[in-house]
């Protein structure tokens, strides 16, 4: 079952995976009305692929459950990280809060690029590592339109 933060039921899971990404697939119960639009941020235009060496460095936002709207930059894409089953991660400085886990990571086109997995301490304490949209729609068989 998945509730909404009042506590009321919005559907319930309908697809999950942990192969190459953790993710779920929520069935929205009938009369549920979504939105594309991100507080502070607008509307989802759709998704893309990031791309190396076109993306490095531009701006990206997120809207965290803890921290609220965050800005970074891209710093590197397609890194794979075998030791945590990541492939073809994006890598973005910004300074985010436990919480923020599953976060859009949003273009300045309004284009989502990834949802946001985990972070990196190995160079720098602000490295925050992106599942891309494309693998984690292709795991549970759907889209953004």
């Amino acid at each position: 079952m998945s509730i909404d933060d009042q506590g009321i039921r919005i559907g319930a899971i309908d697809r999950g995976t942990l192969t190459r990404v953790d993710a779920a697939r929520i069935l929205l119960d009938d009369g549920i009305e979504t939105t594309s639009d991100v507080p502070t941020i607008g509307g989802v235009r759709g998704w893309r692929w990031a791309a190396y060496p076109g993306d490095l460095g531009e701006g990206v936002r997120i809207y965290g459950a803890s921290s609220g709207r965050l800005d970074g930059v891209i710093t590197h894409v397609d890194v794979d990280f075998p030791d945590f089953s990541l492939e073809r991660t994006i890598v973005v400085s910004m300074p985010t809060d436990h919480g923020d886990s599953g976060s859009a990571l949003i273009d300045s086109g309004g284009y989502v690029l990834g949802f946001l997995v985990g972070a990196s301490n190995l160079v720098a304490s602000t490295l925050r590592l992106f599942s891309p949209v494309g693998l984690v729609l292709a795991q549970l068989d759907c889209n953004i339109l």
